[in-house]
């Protein structure tokens, strides 16, 4: 029986990339506001604004904006997901020094039954994270369940409990 075998990782952000999108723009917006092109020029200056925001400050969402990590793994016939997280009191868009601890206490459980197919799962852990993101500490995080929902229904978990020898 295996135990302890992470197998996949999703991330966790400060927030989703369309209110990261709207918070560069209001940047932009308000950098454009202190320079009052005319409205001829204003076109223009926008670009040029996006441009020096580009090179000087821009902030990659998918890397810079995570505030954690979930990382899946298999004890026996269960399915965790222990959490690593940003150790601040404040988190913002433009973190200095990011220290990442990890909790040790799991985030998510599913116990494997003998009945459930590989999609009852799949759609159990699922549920899991569903719950999770609704909690107080992840109600205004975003977890990224893209990669997991891409590759998750294609996971032979039976495998993953219980490997052939």
């Amino acid at each position: 029986m295996i135990t302890n075998l992470p197998f996949f990782d999703i991330p966790v952000y400060r927030c989703t990339l369309d209110e990261h999108s709207k918070e560069v723009e209001n940047i932009i917006e308000n950098k454009l506001d202190m320079i009052n092109p005319s409205r001829s020029d204003r076109d223009q200056r926008r670009k040029e604004c996006e441009l020096r925001y580009n090179d000087a400050q821009w902030m990659c969402w998918h890397y810079n904006q995570t505030v954690g990590w979930l990382q899946l793994y298999v004890s026996g016939m269960d399915i965790l997901a222990t959490e690593y997280w940003v150790s601040a009191k404040r988190i913002t868009s433009t973190p200095r020094n990011k220290t990442i601890v990890w909790n040790r206490y799991d985030a998510i459980s599913v116990s494997v039954l003998p009945y459930m197919s590989d999609n009852d799962i799949y759609l159990e852990v699922n549920k899991e994270f569903l719950a999770l993101s609704k909690t107080k500490k992840y109600k205004k995080r975003y977890i990224d369940l893209t990669g997991f929902h891409n590759i998750g229904p294609f996971i032979r978990w039976w495998d993953l409990v219980n490997p052939k020898e």
